[in-house]
This record gives C-alpha cells, structure tokens and sequence, in this order.
C-alpha cells in the first residue's frame, strides 16, 4: 500500500483550493438562478463553466503556491540548521546542501566551511612567514619607521633588538604619528604576545577578543620568531579575502591564454589543489613552494621545467633563496 506523501499533497493544495472556491462560486449563482433545481443538475450543467473557471484561475493557484514557498524558505533554513549541534553535524550539512541553492548561496557554503575547518587550522598554516614580516630595530630613527609603515600600508609593525628573533615590542600607527622627532621608540611599543606555531586559531580569535590584541608573534620550537598572526589573518579563514582601497594584491593563480595557469609559490597547497582540480601531496608543507623544494632538496634556477604528479612546472621568478611565480601546465 503506497504511503501518503504529504510534500505531494502540499504542492497541489493551492490549485484544490481554488477549484474549491470556483465550485462554490458557481454552485452559489446556480441556488440564486433557480432554486428548484436538483444539484445533480446543476452539476452536469456546470461542467463546461467550471472547467473554463479553472483554466482562468489556475495562474491565481500559481502565484499562491510560490509565494508560499517564498514565505517557507527562511524557515526551512532554521529548521534545518537548528539541529546542527557539533561541527560534525555543520560539516554533514554543507556536504549535503552544497547542490541546493535554493537553501544556501555559495557565499554562506564558504562562510560555513570556513568555520567548520578553523578548529583544525593551526597558526603556521595561516601566519605571514617571518621573510615576508615588516619589521624595523628599536634604534631605527622615528621619521624612518613612519616612512616604512607608510609604504608597507600596516598600523602595527614588530619591532626587535639586535635580531629579529629579539622582538621586544609591537609599534602601533597611531602612537607612532603622536611621536617627534626626538622619541624614543623604546617607550612607546606595547609588549609583544607570542604564540607557538601549532595554537589552534579559533583558540586564539578568543584570545584575541578577550585581551583585546590585533597581532600575535609566531615562535618556533626553538624559540626562534616564525612569522606573525593578525586578527585579519584569522577572519579571512572563516569570511575568505579582505580588502580594502589601500590593498593591492596579484591574484594567485591567473589563467594564459594557451591554458596553462601562473601561479604564485606562496598559495596554499590544498587551495591550489582544489582550484585546478589536481591532486598534489599536501603532507610535509603548506605551499606550492614548499612541495617544489621539498621535491627537489634546492631551490630550482629560472627557467627550470619539472615533471611530477601529471604536471609540468616552469619556475618563472625566484632567487637563491625562495621561488616566487611558476607556470603550470596539465600534462594531456
């Protein structure tokens, strides 16, 4: 015996409703017309009106049913994200619902994976790497560090002693552009937070709030510095790129004409991986970069072509220390 299946029943109520209604209609006309006349036959009678009523008011039948529809999404939303209790239950969820726009836009699908891999994401797999730091030495002359803080566009720099694994403060902007001339730097830097380079960043976005900090010093095992963590690094995790009208950045990954794509050393490997639908290890290291060199056991010359994992890859820019921009090229 087939089960009532009430989404069925829903979707054809508009349209019985109206037909209800146009046979009430006419049943009304008829008792009005002649009294006397059995409903048998009026029935009969009415087939043929009662069939052009319902052609005429099928687009009312239409209307009602979207707009009831447009009135339910929301709460289809709610009910759907009200049972979701733990990040397993958020992640069953976006896996499930991706394909359905009607119920989540892409936006909200990043948005929720974004904050269902922040528990995972460690700060090394986020920090600004320590060659890639803006930093100056406590004995640098005010006039200068306002120069570089205006060309490096930041309102914090670290500032450190003798080396950079020394840092013994953070400068801010603001206290910097109240300074003269004759200031000393020393006195007006805020004490530096360090953090080791496995602290989780949802941890850590806490941390922020709390004591309200916008910048962390990211140290090694060794206690060497490794690179830093803003509370913008963290953000774009969950809400994916800020910018503002100060920023100008070259996109990662820009594809040629002949179908190859250039694409920046420093991109994330996994990110890379999804967006040219490859399938590059990802164990060992956080960039293309760091799968190159980890490949090679050196940093490859300009111009050098390598074969691995279906792809070749032309080393575009780099230098004795660091690739920079590759080419890469599907192998058919």
């Amino acid at each position: 015996m087939r089960m009532v299946n009430f989404e069925e029943i829903k979707s054809v109520a508009p349209a019985v409703a109206v037909m209800a209604l146009g046979m009430l209609l006419l049943r009304y006309l008829a008792y009005t017309i002649g009294e006397n006349i059995p409903y048998s036959v009026v029935d009969a009678v009415l087939v043929a009106p009662f069939y052009v009523l319902t052609i005429l008011l099928f687009p009312i039948s239409w209307l009602i049913l979207k707009f009831e529809k447009l009135i339910e999404l929301p709460f289809i939303r709610f009910r759907k994200l009200e049972n979701i209790t733990t990040s397993e239950d958020l992640e069953e969820f976006i896996e499930a619902r991706e394909g359905e726009e009607e119920l989540l836009e892409r936006a909200e699908v990043d948005m929720l994976k974004g904050i269902s891999e922040i528990k995972e994401t460690i700060a090394k797999e986020i920090m600004v790497p320590r060659i890639d730091m803006v930093v100056a030495e406590v004995s640098t002359p005010v006039d200068e560090l306002k120069r570089m803080i205006v060309e490096a566009g930041h309102s914090r720099i670290p500032i450190y002693e003798g080396k950079v694994d020394n840092t013994i403060g953070i400068l801010h902007a603001k206290d910097l552009l109240l300074a003269d001339d004759k200031s000393k730097i020393r006195e007006i830097i805020r004490e530096p937070y360090f953090i080791p380079e496995t602290k989780k960043i949802n941890q850590l976005l806490q941390e922020f709030q709390s004591k309200k900090l916008q910048m962390a010093i990211v140290v090694d095992e060794y206690g060497g510095v490794a690179g830093l963590v803003t509370i913008e690094d963290i953000l774009e995790e969950i809400v994916g790129e800020i910018q503002d009208e100060y920023d100008y950045e070259e996109k990662e990954v820009v594809r040629l004409p002949d179908g190859s794509y250039r694409v920046s050393a420093k991109i994330d490997i996994e990110e890379l991986n999804e967006l040219l639908d490859i399938r590059l290890p990802e164990e060992g290291f956080e960039t293309l970069g760091g799968y190159i060199l980890q490949m090679l056991e050196r940093v490859p010359d300009v111009g050098e072509v390598i074969e691995a994992d279906g792809l070749s890859i032309t080393i575009k820019e780099a230098d004795e220390k660091r690739i920079h921009w590759v080419e890469i090229r599907k192998d058919e």
